[in-house]
Order: C-alpha cells, then sequence, then structure tokens
C-alpha cells in the first residue's frame, strides 16, 4: 500500500507575525516590563529579530515606553532580561556566536520615547547611556548568580602574556569588581579530551555543573568558601544511588576488549551488557550509560534541586533533593516515574567509536537487540542512523518511547551520532566542523555508517538516516554525496538549497556556522554541502521522505518544496509532506505528531525491510 500525504483540515488562520520578539517583567511589582517587538520601518534584523528594547511602564503604550538598547542594523537583535537577583541586563548578538553585554543599574538614565525612531534608523548600536558594559570576549557567554559573573570561554581568553584560559572554561568575578576593571578571575571548570560542560544551575549556596564525559552526563557540586567566590570552592561528586537506584551500578562486559582511542585520545565506551563476541569499537566498555539532570527548586531560598534521569530504555524519573553543606545530595524523594512506552526487554544499549576520514574518533551510541548468527556473529538488521552536527547542540541520552514502539519492537536497531559540529566535546568539537571545515561533519557521519556496515550490524540497504532542520541538511548531504552508503532518508524541516538560506527566514543569523554564499570565495565551499546543487542528472539516489510546515517561520518550506520538485524532476523516489500548521516543530497538536511519527518509521520500515 504506497503512502499518501495527510491533508488536515482547513483551519481558521491567525495574520502571519514577522517579529520573533518577547515580553517579560521588568520588576517584583509587576509595574513594568521589557518589550521587543516589530516597531515599524528599520526594526528588525536581517535575521527577523527585534532591534530594539524598550520599556514600559503600567498604562503606557509601545510608543511611549523609554528605550534602552537598540542593536546594530546588520547585528542579529536585541534582547534583554531581569535576573533572579533584581538586575537588568541588555545584550546583543552580532552574529549566532557572539554578544555584547551591559548592566543597567536601577535608576540608570535611558533614552525616551522620542529617541526610539532615530536610533533605528542609524546603523550602530545605541545602548542607554547609564549601561556598564561587560568587557569580556565577544564569543564568551555570560551569566549572572549571586553576586557574580559566570563566563562561559567559546575561544581561548588570553588576558596577560602568561594567562590564558582554555575554550571550554568556566570562569567566575564578582560583578561589582569586575565592572570596576579588576578582572579577579577564578577558574571553575577546565575541560578535558574526554569532558567538557554542558550546563549548570545555581541553588542558594552551590552551583551545580552538568558535565559530559564522553557523551554521558555526571553532576559536579561547586560551593564557594566565601560569598564573593574569590577564594577557594570545593567540589564534590554527588551519590545518585537513591535516584538511579540498580541503573547506576556499572554494568560488566561479557567479553573482553580492546579499548579505542576516544575523540581525545582517551579510552572508549559501552553501557548495558555487551555481545559475547569482543568489539574492539567499543568505548569504554563497563560504565552505565544513563542521563541525569538537575535545576534549582529556588535558588534564592535553598539548595534544593529538582532531578531527573533517563536512559535509552528507562523511562524518565522526577526527584526532589537538597544539597548539604558540603555538596552531598541527601534527603532525595522520587516523586514520579513516567511509565515504560515500549518492551524493553532484550534490547542493548552499547557505546562505539568511528573512524573519520582525518583519524578522528567519533562516538555514537547503538541500541537494538542484537541477532546473532549460530557463530555468534551479529546478523544485519533495519537500522536507523540519527544526527544533527551543528551549532554545538550535544546528542545524548534520553528514553525512546516512540522510537521503541515503532522501530526497536520490530527488531529495528536505532544509533545516535555524536559528529563534529556539535558540543559533545566542547567549543572545540563544535568549530571544527564550521564554515570551510563543514565537510568533517558529513565525513564523520558517513564513517559511522561505514562503521555499522563494517560490524555487520546493518547494510548500506538496510540503512535508513534521519534528520531535522540542521540535521536535515546532514541527511541532504548524505542523499547526495553518499547515496551508495544509505538504503532511505528521513529529512524533516531541512536546509537544502544553502545559496538562498541567508535570504529566507532566520537564515541570516546562521552565516556564522556556514558562511556566506553572496561571498564568490565562501560559495565554493558552501556549494560542497549545497544538497539542491549536488544533485545529477542520470544519478540513482536513494527514496527519501522531505517532511516540511508550511508555517515554519525558521527555515523555509521552499528548501524541501524546490528538493522534491527537482528530485522528482530527475525521476527519483520522492515522498513529500507538507503540514499546514506547526511552525519548525512540524505539527501543532499531539494527533499530527503522530501521524508524523508514525510516517517517518512506516516510510523508512518499507524502504529498508520490504
Amino acid at each position: 500500500m504506497p503512502l499518501r500525504p495527510h491533508r488536515p483540515r482547513r483551519r481558521r488562520r491567525l495574520p502571519p507575525r514577522r517579529s520573533k520578539g518577547f515580553l517579560t517583567w521588568a520588576d517584583d511589582a509587576g509595574e513594568t516590563v521589557l518589550l521587543a517587538d516589530d516597531f515599524g520601518t528599520g526594526s528588525l534584523s536581517p535575521a527577523g529579530y527585534p532591534r530594539q528594547v524598550r520599556r514600559l511602564r503600567r498604562g503606557q503604550g509601545p510608543q511611549e515606553a523609554e528605550v534602552l538598547l537598540t542593536a546594530a542594523a546588520d547585528d542579529d537583535g536585541a534582547w534583554a532580561y531581569r535576573d533572579r537577583w533584581g538586575r537588568t541586563w541588555l545584550l546583543t548578538h552580532p552574529d549566532f556566536y557572539t554578544e555584547e553585554l551591559w548592566l543597567l543599574p536601577d535608576g540608570a538614565p535611558t533614552f525616551s520615547a522620542a529617541d526610539a525612531d532615530r536610533h533605528l534608523a542609524g546603523a550602530d548600536t545605541v545602548v542607554a547611556p547609564g549601561a556598564l558594559h561587560v568587557d569580556v570576549p565577544a564569543s564568551a557567554t555570560v551569566t549572572p548568580a549571586w553576586d557574580l559573573l559566570l563566563i562561559e570561554l567559546r575561544e581561548d581568553w588570553e588576558v596577560t602574556t602568561d594567562c590564558i584560559y582554555p575554550a571550554g572554561s568556566l570562569l567566575a568575578a564578582p560583578i561589582d569588581a569586575f565592572l570596576d576593571g579588576a578582572h579577579r578571575l577564578t577558574v571553575l571548570f577546565t575541560p578535558t579530551p574526554a569532558t567538557s560542560l554542558s550546563g549548570f544551575t545555581v541553588t542558594a549556596h552551590h552551583l551545580v555543573l552538568t558535565l559530559l564525559d564522553d557523551c554521558v552526563t555526571t553532576l559536579e557540586v561547586l560551593t564557594p568558601a566565601d560569598p564573593d567566590g574569590v577564594g577557594p570552592w570545593s567540589r564534590h561528586r554527588p551519590r545518585l544511588g537513591a535516584l538511579l537506584g540498580d541503573a547506576a551500578a556499572p554494568v560488566a562486559p561479557q567479553a573482553p576488549s580492546a579499548p579505542a582511542a576516544a575523540p581525545g585520545g582517551l579510552t572508549a565506551s559501552a553501557g548495558s551488557p555487551s555481545p559475547a563476541a569482543a568489539d574492539p569499537t567499543l568505548l569504554r566498555p563497563g560504565r552505565a550509560l544513563l542521563n541525569v539532570s538537575a535545576s534549582a527548586v529556588d535558588p534564592l531560598e535553598d539548595d534544593r534541586l529538582w532531578l531527573t534521569s533517563s536512559s535509552f530504555t528507562r523511562p524518565t524519573t522526577l526527584a526532589v533533593g537538597e544539597l548539604g553543606p558540603d555538596g552531598e545530595l541527601d534527603g532525595v524523594e522520587v516523586l514520579r516515574a513516567a511509565p515504560a512506552r515500549f518492551d524493553a526487554r532484550g534490547v542493548v544499549v552499547t557505546q562505539h567509536v568511528a573512524v573519520s576520514d582525518d583519524g578522528t574518533r567519533v562516538p555514537y551510541f547503538q541500541i537494538g537487540r542484537p541477532r546473532l548468527d549460530d557463530a555468534g556473529s551479529p546478523l544485519p538488521s533495519p537500522t536507523l542512523l540519527y544526527g544533527y552536527g551543528g551549532f554545538e547542540v550535544s546528542l545524548g541520552i534520553n528514553y525512546l518511547p516512540i522510537t521503541g514502539r515503532a522501530w526497536l519492537e520490530r527488531g529495528g536497531t536505532y544509533v545516535v551520532a555524536n559528529i563534529r559540529g556539535g558540543g559533545e566535546y566542547g567549543p572545540a568539537w563544535h568549530r571544527a566542523g564550521l564554515k570551510r571545515n563543514r565537510h568533517r561533519v558529513y565525513e564523520d557521519f558517513a564513517a559511522v555508517a561505514r562503521a555499522l556496515v563494517e560490524r555487520g550490524v546493518t547494510t548500506p540497504r538496510q540503512l535508513a538516516v534521519q534528520g531535522g532542520s540542521n540535521g536535515g541538511l546532514l541527511v541532504g548531504v548524505m542523499l547526495t554525496r553518499y547515496p551508495q552508503l544509505v538504503g532511505a532518508v528521513v529529512c524533516e524541516v531541512p536546509l537544502l538549497d544553502m545559496r538562498r538560506y541567508h535570504h529566507l527566514l532566520a537564515g541570516a543569523s546562521w552565516e556564522a556556522e556556514y558562511g556566506d554564499p553572496d561571498d564568490p570565495e565562501q560559495w565554493e565551499f558552501i556549494r560542497e554541502f549545497s544538497p539542491f546543487h549536488l544533485l545529477q542528472p542520470g544519478r540513482t539516489y536513494p527514496p527519501v521522505l522531505l517532511i516540511t510546515s508550511t508555517r515554519d517561520d525558521r527555515v523555509h518550506p521552499a528548501h524541501a518544496r524546490t528538493m522534491a520538485y527537482r528530485m522528482l524532476a530527475l525521476g527519483q523516489d520522492v515522498t513529500y509532506f507538507e503540514n499546514s500548521e506547526g511552525g519548525h516543530g512540524r505539527a501543532s497538536t499531539n494527533a499530527q505528531r503522530a501521524y508524523m511519527q508514525a510516517l517517518e518509521y512506516e516510510f523508512a520500515w518499507r524502504r529498508l525491510a520490504g
């Protein structure tokens, strides 16, 4: 039975909105708000974000509000927020990976409403005269906490000739002293070849880091000795047994395996019981492959944490616990455990490394029920390889309710690739796949595909690749540059025409990731990862499912539309689905999400197992 596109019922549409603005409280009393919106001519950046932030008092209209910040005409936009300690911060993003930040003290002078249009007509950044600039590298991200600035570095910071803080570090500095020019910095985290900073949360007395250790999360609690954060900080790895239960225990591998070098030169990992045959591609075999996250309940009042844990086969558990003065987690109470949505009996989770074209070791997770022949060798099965590889986004461990029901229960194998361009190993892992080096992202993904075939997990005819948004570009490149490696492609809300992407919707803000195709020199390398331009007459491509949304306000549906049109004109096997709702998330209701996910898994299964 052929797959047919779904046509949702017609619904009344709201008028389209051009602006990606915001409205947020500016005080505790609810008398003022911070607003960024489409204020008329010149008020939106090339990427469609508002350029101006205003502060409205109760009873005022936007045209009466004082002006706090106007971003430069070619910046990505202007933003503002009020932190939990009552401070107002203003920021612009010159591009996707840089920012300028100011503190606006209470009562500091600003601009009147009469200045708004004049500032928008100009090309330069204009900030309230009372704002104080935070002097850090443009690529750094700054977060206020207590009376400190927490500074995350994307690039090395050379403070003096003999003092360089490496990219991926987390630093702390007292706000007042730093703004006065005294750069007394305390190092809170320094990356290693295997460990990177994924995020953090702040309680009343502790800073809780979420670290990625070869793509697996772990928590570390830091506690300042002094309120100003200048003195020594204690470090503690909290015990998570009460949260994780039996899942926290290390898993003993059933056979010895030679360790493979990890991306940073470390050894590589496994998770659940490994197959009987030794596999030299296993990455650090024996450790439990689990995801743990923490967030503060009330950072102003106490040290309680919301805690969640899950794995690829274990549903999410929500708990609450409290950190003691020493950073130990006490009184953990499990509040809720999500129900199991698929039969995970016999499903094995392992972590492996593949070797990319330049010798880089690329990790990937493999989930499925192993099929073995009489000699104990793996039998190939339909395999779905998922990836993203961009914008410093890390792919980690998460429960797979839909994948488990629609794919694993049918005997399929699911694989998650941690390729360059992501953030799994910090900023350097991301920068390795930017612009001129973008080819490395696709070489990494192709290396994982080859490794799965070489290990006998699957065959090219039984391998499908899946990705959305930037991941749609990834699988679009696999479709056009590596068609011999895959048997089907699931391509969701994708970028595919890289010659025009920066002129469509939010695309201008992504030039820091991909490059500027209007520059002839940059177009030469961008063209090599523009799937629309890589299509060739007379070549056979694997079957592809293209999914987009008419209302996508981030990646224009023209990418998928034109690709489908051209591939059909070339006589290729194309299934196309465009939902009339849903934005970049593709769906606006659970029924639509269920339909599209069923469509994706059914398409892949029929093409691979049919």
